[in-house]
């Protein structure tokens, strides 16, 4: 039947879905730009303006999300989070589920290479960005606090996934897993750097050597 009634409630739910999909979009682009900000100029040199134009979009789009900075900031520490668990995942290599009994070498050199794919992605970038900067802003440090308690303890769930297959001593998995966290880490700012890929190389060859000696040595095997 022809219901104008019906027509219009159709047509402006359409419209509402639209204008809700826009102003999302806009929002996740308004963020990104923040994160490709905090990467270029440092999170001191992160402002509005700024924002505003590496996202291209208006002053008035960008109040009409976020009517201050701090406000664009809370949520880019929000969405900076979210953003390096998902991105942490992806990178990960999840093995098999405990089919084999024991890990190989190998098994640890791909886990040791898929952390450090996500150390070097942007998001990971900006969150040091946004944790160096803390250290002397206090509601930047309040902001961050909780978030970054619940994404440690689901980065070492997600990495301890990597290791679980072997029956481990106690305490030795979270030894190899912060002894290829921290490494990584540190090896961050120094290879972007140098760019010395043979010394890099050598690096995670002699990690993956370590990591796996310890899990021989140490795992309980009859």
């Amino acid at each position: 039947m022809n219901n104008p009634v019906a027509r219009r409630r159709k047509a402006g739910t359409r419209e509402g879905s639209w204008q809700a999909e826009k102003s999302q979009m806009t929002r996740t682009a308004i963020l990104e730009a923040a994160i490709r900000c905090l990467i270029q100029y440092g999170y001191s040199h992160t402002t509005t303006p700024r924002i505003c134009e590496e996202a291209g979009v208006s002053r008035g789009a960008m109040m009409h999300h976020f009517p201050s900075r701090n406000e664009v900031i809370a949520a880019t520490v929000l969405y900076v989070q979210e953003k390096r668990m998902r991105e942490f995942r992806e990178a990960i290599p999840y093995l098999p589920p405990h089919e084999a009994k024991e890990l190989t070498r190998e098994d640890f050199r791909e886990g040791i290479l898929g952390i450090w794919k996500y150390l070097n992605q942007p998001s990971f970038t900006a969150y040091q960005e946004l944790f160096v900067a803390a250290r002397t802003d206090a509601e930047l440090a309040k902001l961050m606090e909780p978030m970054q308690k619940r994404f440690e303890k689901e980065f070492y769930s997600a990495q301890e996934s990597l290791w679980t297959k072997g029956d481990w001593e106690e305490g030795q998995m979270q030894l190899v897993s912060d002894l290829v966290n921290f490494t990584l880490r540190g090896l961050v700012g120094s290879y972007v750097h140098s760019r010395k890929r043979a010394r890099f190389d050598a690096i995670v060859e002699h990690l993956t050597d370590e990591c796996y000696r310890m899990y021989r040595g140490n795992s309980k095997k009859g």
